[in-house]
This record gives C-alpha cells, structure tokens and sequence, in this order.
C-alpha cells in the first residue's frame, strides 16, 4: 500500500489563489466547509481573527497555515494505520473459517 503524501502550504495556496488576502467569516467558512459555530469556536481558541465592525475578518494565510496542518495531521493518522495495517497483512496466517 503506497502512503498519501503532505500537502505544502504553496500547494494550497493555489489552490485558493482566486480567494483575496483578507476573507469574511463567511467566505472562510465556505473555504473550509464548516458552519458558523465551529468557526466561532476556532475563533474563542485563539484562531486570529480581527473585527471589524460587526464583522469578523481572517487572513487568507492563517487559514491556509491552519488547513495545512489539520489535513497533515489526518494524513499523518492515515499513513500510520496505512503501516499498521501492511504490517498486519504481513503476519497474518491462512486460518480455515468455520463451518456456517
């Protein structure tokens, strides 16, 4: 089984080259595809953003810094059980099943 590789803050960078510097909640909110309350509590656990107004604004750098790092995260987790499992794969030994 080949491993998923990681992916650069360059690489999502543009991706999201059509987005401008500065976003709305809202328009983050679309790019990472969560809802208001997750990022309102990524928000009250120190994600930098800035208000304006009634408004809440984030670099388009922070939030790709923070995409990178969750998705390296779960393809991290990914790799490992990749490995886990090949070496399980490895050991195993032909067992006759059961009679049904």
């Amino acid at each position: 089984m080949s491993e998923y590789s990681k992916m650069t803050f360059d690489e999502c960078q543009k991706m999201w080259a059509n987005h401008p510097d500065l976003l709305t909640a809202k328009k983050a909110m679309e790019i990472l595809g969560i809802k208001k309350t997750k990022l309102y509590s990524l928000i009250n656990r120190g994600f930098p953003a800035t208000k304006i107004g009634k408004e809440y604004m984030i670099l388009k750098k922070c939030l790709i810094e923070y995409f990178v790092s969750r998705i390296n995260s779960n393809i991290e987790a990914v790799n490992d059980n990749i490995r886990t499992a090949g070496t399980n794969i490895e050991n195993m030994e032909c067992e006759r099943a059961p009679p049904v």
